[in-house]
């Protein structure tokens, strides 16, 4: 039975202290945190300069060629406080022409700001945000030779004259727009290009609209190649007028006059591929800056050396294809090659590259072979706690979302995966009696969470049991993202007996005999948070925020300690009488929202009030308000408990820690690339502690001074 005890609130006064030490430094752990790579870009004379946009976390940059990433759009992050990540679209990222270290990003923010066009004078080292700028997300910019910016949304189109000081408003472009913006996000259609006339060249991907073409700036639109369904266009940064287009059914088109005229000149392999309907694998074309061509199909690739007129055509198994340092082992042979959502050329050396969502392939040779080039960018991503082995905490595992399983015994330096294949994980889980037992959840695009057990430490898997998912995921329902995180856990006290749940289950499942079965032990909608001790206690939360329930009975019943809106919660390691609760922060974030994602329309949020911090030390009987941080996650740390750390989502202050069991706090955010992690996790060594939110960063002394303080006694 659950029974419900109101919360009784004693308010204390709270001095927030924002102080940033220069010893605390996280560092980047291992992949992850990109998601899918949806854009390449070469610089126009520099060889070595390449940029990839990714849909999660923004941009990363390499100064040599291609071998080498780092993440250049950190600090935008911080600063605009997303509410969960970046997201970022092809088309959406672009050099201005006339001078290529100004950079344009047509990025769409978190809910706490509308999207905007953000500027970068240093080749994207550094952005500010241009006040005033059009919505442009998602959508398709690019800049002329003469530094004049067009930026297309849906059918509206913006032009600004003065580099992104003042902008105006054309007629709308003749492109197809289908009313639904988040459809349109996860099935975004739109290109646009410029020639070296400074025409402008646009398409939408959908049969029989051809593309369209501008000789005024957008003020009227020429319709070419009616009829066709052309998936992307290639003007050449050298001569004006050479256009090249590429036909969903492989053909490509060519055209010397700016498009008055086209005729096929090869045909190709190909049929646009849908992954999962995200990313969608076009196909892409390109010339570089000798005029030569490549086109690359669903199934084999053209290049012609002679300025399109003749192609060189190959097959997937005609080419070799080096994964390098990409990190997937089972994509490391020519198994989709060519599946490609954009294709750039760089124009300052014959190299090409394009990206398929996942990996960035360069070739050198003219497309005779290729190599992924991936190093420093964050593609897997971790949306449910790592583990990191209790008696080696060099070995980390986690559950690297829609990639599967991956561990380290070198603590991050080297990664390795035990997946035969791609799958998507929800949640991993060790048994903390013996670190070769280990489980692991499947279950985002499904109606059942598959359940596997491994017995030697996660080498190799079996699949032995399933809980029930109450939803069915679509891109296009409003329950998809229900679905995304999980949570398992094994009973300290009894190996048998392992709790297993994910956000679109309805409610915490248990087994009593090692996985083989589970049962619903409560009725709970989305939960979230799942927390085992070492007693055996079981505390659990819901991502609606229905309360904090404990189970001191193995499961057989939970009491409702608080029933507030607990967002995050933490136990303490020696006394489970002392919890802390952040409530109401998803409140406050929805609520004072500008933009809001259509699945979380029409939730009731409140005044959107700042998330507050309550302790208990008597269970849950009372609790003590101790401050309104706009808290998420909570960490305790085992060792030195009055030491604890949290993540805030509002007030610049990001990750924050405390030295006195929670009554005063100091930012310690320093470079962590991400603003709010989803949670911490202990790294097996005192002061070591995991943030994850789709990618692993770690630090290494969280309370320096409580240790110096020990070593003097």
């Amino acid at each position: 039975m659950v029974r419900k005890l109101f919360l009784f609130v004693a308010i204390l006064t709270v001095t927030v202290t924002v102080t940033v030490y220069g010893y605390t430094d996280w560092q980047r752990v291992g992949p992850g945190g990109g998601g899918n790579i949806v854009d390449v870009i070469c610089h126009p004379t520099d060889p070595d300069i390449v940029w990839v946009e990714t849909d999660l976390t923004g941009i990363f940059k390499s100064t040599d060629g291609g071998k080498n990433f780092r993440r250049i759009s950190g600090p935008i992050e911080r600063k605009e406080v997303f509410f969960e990540w970046m997201r970022g679209l092809d088309h959406e990222l672009v050099y201005d022409l006339s001078d290529p270290d100004i950079m344009y990003w047509a990025m769409d923010g978190g809910i706490y700001t509308t999207p905007g066009l953000y500027k970068s004078t240093d080749g994207g080292e550094s952005w500010f945000k241009l006040l005033g700028s059009p919505n442009l997300s998602p959508a398709s910019i690019v800049v002329d030779y003469n530094g004049v910016i067009y930026g297309i949304k849906h059918r509206n189109m913006y032009v600004s004259f003065d580099k992104g000081e003042t902008w105006i408003t054309k007629p709308d472009v003749p492109t197809y727009y289908n009313g639904n913006d988040y459809s349109w996000r996860r099935n975004h259609r739109i290109f646009i290009y410029l020639t070296r006339g400074n025409k402008i060249v646009i398409g939408d991907r959908r049969e029989g609209t051809g593309i369209f073409v501008s000789d005024n700036q957008g003020d009227s639109w020429n319709n070419l190649l009616k009829g066709e369904e052309i998936l992307d266009v290639a003007c050449s940064p050298v001569t004006p007028g050479f256009i090249m287009a590429f036909e969903q059914d492989g053909r490509i088109f060519r055209s010397e006059n700016s498009g008055e005229n086209f005729e096929v000149v090869e045909q190709i392999e190909h049929s646009y591929y849908h992954w999962g309907n995200w990313p969608t694998h076009w196909g892409g074309i390109a010339i570089n800056k000798c005029d030569n061509v490549m086109a690359v199909g669903r199934t084999s690739l053209g290049v012609s050396s002679d300025g399109g007129l003749n192609f060189q055509v190959y097959m997937e198994e005609d080419c070799t294809w080096n994964p390098g340092d990409y990190i997937f082992p089972n994509r490391g042979t020519n198994r989709n090659l060519f599946k490609c959502n954009k294709l750039a050329a760089s124009s300052a050396s014959g190299t090409w590259f394009f990206v398929d969502g996942v990996v960035v392939k360069k070739s050198v040779d003219n497309g005779a072979s290729w190599t992924g080039v991936c190093n420093g960018i964050d593609i897997l991503c971790v949306y449910s706690p790592p583990v990191v082995e209790k008696n080696n905490p060099n070995i980390i595992h986690v559950g690297a979302g829609d990639n599967g399983h991956y561990y380290t015994k070198d603590s991050g330096q080297t990664w390795s995966t035990s997946e035969d294949d791609m799958g998507s994980i929800e949640a991993i889980a060790q048994d903390p009696n013996n670190s070769l037992v280990m489980y692991k959840m499947y279950g985002r695009y499904s109606k059942k969470c598959v359940i596997a057990k491994s017995i030697d430490g996660g080498l190799n898997w079996d699949i032995i049991s399933d809980i029930p998912a109450s939803f069915d995921r679509s891109e296009l329902d409003s329950t998809f993202y229900n679905g995304w995180c999980g949570r398992m856990s094994v009973d300290p006290t009894n190996s048998n007996r392992v709790y297993a749940c994910h956000r679109a289950t309805d409610g915490l499942y248990m087994s009593e005999d090692a996985g083989k079965t589970f049962k619903r032990v409560i009725e709970l909608f989305h939960p979230w948070q799942l927390e085992v001790t070492n007693k055996g206690t079981v505390f659990i939360c819901t991502w609606d925020s229905k309360g904090l329930y404990r189970s001191i009975d193995y499961g057989k019943s939970f009491v409702q300690i608080n029933n507030g809106k607990v967002h995050d919660f933490a136990i303490h390691p020696e006394d489970e009488n002392i919890i802390y609760v952040n409530a109401g922060s998803f409140d406050n974030a929805w609520a004072s929202a500008n933009f809001v994602n259509p699945y979380e329309k029409g939730r009731d949020h409140g005044k959107g009030e700042k998330g507050k911090l309550f302790k208990t030390v008597d269970g849950g009987e009372s609790w003590n308000l101790l401050g309104a941080y706009d808290g998420f996650a909570l960490f305790i740390e085992p060792n030195y408990p009055d030491v604890m750390l949290m993540s805030t989502r509002e007030g610049g202050n990001g990750i924050m820690r405390s030295m006195d069991a929670g009554e005063t706090w100091t930012s310690i955010h320093n470079n962590h690339n991400n603003y709010h992690p989803r949670g911490f996790v202990y790294g097996g060594v005192p002061g070591r502690v995991y943030t994850w939110n789709h990618n692993l960063e770690r630090i290494d002394d969280i309370h320096i001074e409580k240790l110096q303080k020990k070593a003097t006694r």
